[in-house]
């Protein structure tokens, strides 16, 4: 569709890139500003070049080309006449046309930067009209205090009479530019001379028609060599150019370089993009929008003192239902070598003796650096288990069930070199089926030889998920073959064995065809898993993500955003549940072999109080949803990533690497305390008891905001840690509790704040140090304990209690009542 030129009515910010070239007009002002690279201005006819945090203003009525050097990005803001009119400021045109960050006054350009972030916060934030209006208008005042008038006389005013001939005259070529437009067809639209239009274009305009069309064309033909991949002939004949010449030399005139030149460019680029890795390692400051909000404050915005009740009646009479806690099925842990170290094996052993979990997961028992898969000389198989034999004898010893996912793969078997982040692990497909299959039976005899049929009958065991043909060279027949191999391997040895699939990233539910078509082969085929696995990572593709901008697509990670579906979890159980359904297989139990509240492994947000009442909400809304919830990770000690400086770094864990725990894993503490009976669920409670107890887990549970979800912002201080989560209000929580007896109960309240319960918190009084004491460590076990208080408390004569209480932004509280007989 043909863009408007007709009168703006919204503020609007767009994200300007080298794939699209902007021709800017309109009576609207228009505020630029450059977050990475370099932008091209003609402004007046004068051409500037603008670096990074430069910015332009584009006044009402002015023509503007803005080009993007390759690699580069701008945000403008465009704001209404309506805005405009509404503050009284630039009502005339102001001097600052454009300005680059390496000349202009600092103190001035920095404020400007500041009102332009605190802006787009707002807008991209959802916030309320009237703060929005209230940011605009600081800045329109700023921008009439800080740059002069142009001075011009009146008869360079544009009359309304013109404005109406330009505004018509740039819709019709915006319509037609493909066709052979004239002059002359131009001015007859407009009922003037050719020679009138001619000149009344470039006076006000400072370009003339035919330049304007050829840029206009160009920016077209740019769009169909990059997405379409048309000749260089197509091309031309597509975007209306007389012949193929003449398209060359108006592309180079404005690019530098041929369009075969072009093609070329792009192709390397995306050569270099498109490695067989799952998931991006690089992460630059400058692929986001965080070159503009640098320049907010640091300090948190003051919490909201506004108050939001919410109220809940339970009866201390009720029997409940007995549930058996699917988050305490499952405890992942890294990479099957990591488990041979000891301060892992330290951390697993805390695990299993302060919550006790039944299965025990980990990538990679195949992995090289087990050692495992060894060939003789004659290229035959022989395989050596010391290493394995180590990690599975320690793990049955701490009481486990192991989950054993079958991977990853041997070099010596691989098909593809295919690897994750900083690992050599193989995410491949075997070159050689056979060999892999001996190499399941082999092991799988070796354990039920080592600890008999009857406990390795109660393990269960899956490959890699189905996600990698998403990614990688790997072909869905290829994924569907690996996993029928793998499958017949292990019930060859025994039928009784449990294999599960096909696992992969959540977003896969939701595709028309990857399930359906997986559920049909292995029914076909016979080798319907036992168990449904997936992976819950809170995401949705960028393709069907209604507020994606499309600068997710230009950053090196995943081309996926975090949901803003704050009842992901439950929405991606009731799909896998449809899916089930519908092929007669609803009974079949449902596996999250992995879940966690991001996708980025450097998220400083989740070593905050946020994990805690996300873990919560999530186990709360689904408490009998699925057979197991399995919280990755354990620890942040997990050579998956890079080295990093600081003991919180926003890794996975629930521990630091050295064993500090986080106010995650505190949440699972107080998860541990509550009863084997369930009495009611919500979004932002869970009610259980005990024969004895009564258990009230209340949790105040506040989602990322949207410039977070898209990565737009990235933290890069653990100061800014809480500065990416939805405004809320103080949860004021009102409970209504009945049927208790009319004499003094014992009540005890623990909670999980900032202030106590919050490792990370602590540190983060510290001043985030780099290297901390033997005493600073015991400091922060210290501080990670939540807080608690126990009182009696007296219910009137009916036996009715009326608990009140409040939280903050990602509070966490229990109450556990003592039931007298």
């Amino acid at each position: 569709m043909a863009p408007d030129f007709s009168s703006e009515k919204e503020l609007t910010f767009t994200l300007l890139g080298e794939e699209q070239p902007s021709l800017l007009w309109g009576d609207g002002a228009r505020l630029i500003f450059v977050l990475y690279g370099s932008v091209s201005v003609l402004l007046r006819g004068q051409s500037e070049v603008l670096s990074q945090a430069g910015f332009c203003l584009v006044n009402p009525l002015e023509l503007c080309r803005v080009s993007c050097a390759s690699g580069s990005r701008a945000l403008m803001l465009t704001i209404p006449q309506d805005y405009i009119h509404l503050s009284g400021c630039l009502t005339e045109s102001r001097s600052c046309t454009a300005v680059d960050a390496q000349t202009a006054p600092q103190t001035v350009c920095d404020e400007l930067r500041r009102l332009m972030a605190q802006t787009a916060r707002l807008y991209f934030n959802r916030s309320s009209r009237q703060r929005l209006n209230e940011s605009v208008m600081a800045l329109l005042q700023f921008l009439e205090s800080s740059f002069p008038c142009i001075e011009h006389n009146s008869s360079e005013q544009l009359s309304y009479a013109s404005i109406d001939r330009i505004t018509y005259v740039l819709n019709f070529i915006h319509h037609h530019w493909a066709e052979n437009i004239s002059v002359a067809q131009l001015a007859e639209q407009i009922y003037v001379s050719p020679n009138y239009l001619s000149r009344f274009f470039s006076r006000y305009l400072h370009t003339t028609i035919t330049d304007y069309i050829s840029n206009l064309r160009i920016q077209h033909a740019l769009r169909l060599l990059r997405e379409e991949h048309t000749s260089i002939t197509e091309t031309a004949m597509r975007t209306g150019f007389p012949n193929t010449s003449t398209f060359i030399r108006k592309f180079k005139q404005q690019y530098g370089l041929t369009p075969k030149q072009f093609e070329k460019q792009q192709a390397e680029r995306g050569k270099a993009l498109s490695q067989n890795t799952l998931l991006f390692t690089k992460e630059s400051e400058d692929n986001d929008l965080s070159s503009l909000f640098r320049y907010l404050p640091l300090e948190d915005a003051p919490a909201s003192q506004s108050k939001t009740v919410y109220s809940c009646k339970v009866s201390a009479a009720d029997t409940g239902t007995s549930v058996q806690p699917m988050w305490r099925r499952l405890l992942n842990f890294g990479y099957a070598r990591e488990g041979l170290l000891a301060a892992v094996q330290q951390q697993i052993s805390r695990a299993q003796r302060d919550i006790g979990f039944e299965y025990i997961r980990f990538h990679g028992i195949f992995d090289d650096n087990m050692q495992i898969y060894q060939e003789d000389e004659a290229g035959q198989p022989k395989p050596n288990f010391l290493y394995a034999d180590m990690l599975t004898d320690f793990l049955v010893s701490q009481g486990f069930k192991l989950y054993i996912e079958l991977g990853l793969m041997p070099s010596a078997l691989k098909k593809y070199d295919i690897f994750v982040l900083n690992r050599i692990s193989n995410f491949s497909v075997p070159a050689q089926s056979e060999k892999w299959h001996f190499l399941i039976v082999q092991t799988l005899r070796h354990w039920i030889s080592r600890y008999g049929q009857e406990i390795v009958r109660t393990w269960r065991f899956t490959v890699m998920g189905i996600h990698v043909p998403v990614f990688t060279d790997v072909s869905y027949e290829e994924y569907y073959e690996h996993y029928r191999n793998s499958w017949e391997a292990v019930k060859s040895v025994d039928p009784g064995l449990q294999f599960g699939g096909p696992g992969g990233f959540a977003s896969i539910a939701w595709d028309a065809d990857i399930l359906p078509d997986f559920f049909r082969f292995t029914v076909e085929n016979g080798c319907f898993p036992d168990f449904i696995t997936t992976q819950n990572y809170p995401h949705h593709n960028v393709e069907t993500d209604a507020e994606f901008m499309h600068t997710s697509v230009a950053q090196d990670f995943l081309p996926t955003t975090l949901s803003g579906d704050r009842h992901f979890t439950r929405n991606l159980c009731g799909r896998l549940c449809h899916l089930l359904r519908a092929i007669d297989r609803e009974q079949t139990p449902i596996w999250l072999e992995e879940c966690n509240s991001t996708i980025w492994q450097r998220d400083l947000s989740g070593d905050t109080c946020y994990k805690a009442a996300w873990l919560c909400h999530s186990i709360a809304e689904n408490y009998a949803a699925v057979q197991a919830f399995g919280y990755w990770l354990l620890t942040d000690f997990i050579e998956e990533r890079g080295a990093f400086t600081h003991i919180f770094h926003g890794g996975y864990g629930l521990f630091t690497y050295n064993g500090v725990p986080k106010a995650g894993w505190q949440a699972l503490c107080l998860l541990r305390r509550m009863g084997d009976a369930l009495l009611a669920a919500g979004d932002w409670y869970l009610i259980t008891r005990s024969r004895t107890q009564l258990h009230i887990l209340l949790f105040h549970y506040c989602d990322y905001d949207s410039l977070y979800r898209h990565r737009y912002r990235r933290l890069s201080q653990p100061a800014e840690a809480y500065r990416v989560f939805r405004e809320d209000n103080v949860m004021e929580v009102h409970l209504e509790i009945s049927r208790l007896t009319p004499q003094p109960h014992q009540i005890q309240r623990s909670a999980i704040t900032r202030e106590q319960g919050s490792s990370f918190d602590q540190w983060l009084r510290w001043g985030a140090p780099n290297d901390l004491s033997v005493d600073d460590i015991s400091q922060l076990h210290l501080a990670a304990q939540p807080s608690y208080r126990s009182e009696l408390i007296m219910p009137d004569a009916q036996g009715v209690f009326h608990l009140q209480t409040e939280l903050q932004m990602h509070e966490v509280q229990l109450f556990t009542i003592e039931l007298n007989s």
